[in-house]
């Protein structure tokens, strides 16, 4: 063999060495987790098996709820409050 084939193969070696030090892109975020506070009456509603209307006038006597901005302003349910209320309470 002449000098020319090791010389070859040391660059192909070169190469694929700096190809490995490359790093791998990051993997994708996993998918962010559902945010605990619901805003959505109707959201809440499937989640306790009520009306909407119900939960509109009841509301307020779910666990979790929270009206920040005082009386008149937005609603707010804690998602996890709702359903560790509901494995609490005995089935029908």
């Amino acid at each position: 063999m002449g000098g020319g084939t090791a010389l070859g193969l040391a660059a192909l070696q070169a190469r694929a060495a700096a190809r490995l030090a490359i790093p791998l892109p990051a993997p994708p975020p996993n998918v962010p987790p559902e945010p605990d506070m619901i805003a959505d009456v109707g959201e809440v509603a499937r989640i306790v098996r009520r009306s909407v209307s119900w939960v509109r006038r009841n509301g307020h006597t779910l666990p979790g709820f929270s009206q920040p901005g005082g009386k008149g302003c937005k609603v707010l349910w804690s998602r996890r409050a709702l359903t560790e209320w509901l494995r609490a309470r005995p089935s029908h």
